[in-house]
């Protein structure tokens, strides 16, 4: 069975549902720091194929592989035809998605980043071709739409 793969906005509980469920299903949290060279310092000029190599090396050793929204990774997915949901916030809730980074503790520079860069990262997610798109209501999370995802 190849995995359902979940492009996940910021905050919206992929490291909670993977907590909650990790018992019941096979879950790949795929942080993308880790490919791409943020953690270092020094910006990986593969970090796109890494990650998506690594996403398709996988696919078939997990239930759900959960992976960055970046517009770099859903683009080439796109390009690629790979089946994937994207899950966003309602682009009107940056005040609640702003809390929520705060009480997760967030690195400041990551909320910083996002209070900048909202409303360019939620109109993406309507300009993205890809068809299997969730869109989150208020004090909604990812755990509440996860039955909406179906191969």
């Amino acid at each position: 069975m190849s995995a359902i793969i979940i492009s996940g906005f910021a905050g919206i509980g992929k490291t909670t549902f993977t907590k909650n469920y990790l018992n019941k299903f096979k879950i790949l949290d795929l942080e993308p720091n880790t490919f791409s060279g943020r953690d270092t310092g020094v910006r990986n000029p593969n970090f796109l194929q890494n990650y998506i190599d690594f996403v398709l090396n996988n696919i078939n050793n997990y239930d759900y592989i959960l992976i960055s929204s970046q517009k770099v990774v859903t683009d080439y997915l796109n390009l690629l035809n790979i089946k994937y949901f994207s899950v966003s916030p309602d682009k009107n809730l940056k005040s609640e998605y702003m809390k929520r980074l705060i009480d997760r503790n967030s690195n400041q520079w990551f909320i910083d980043l996002m209070q900048e860069k909202w409303d360019e990262w939620t109109v993406y997610f309507d300009q993205n071709p890809n068809p299997n798109k969730i869109l989150l209501k208020s004090k909604q999370y990812l755990s509440d739409v996860i039955k909406e995802m179906v191969l």
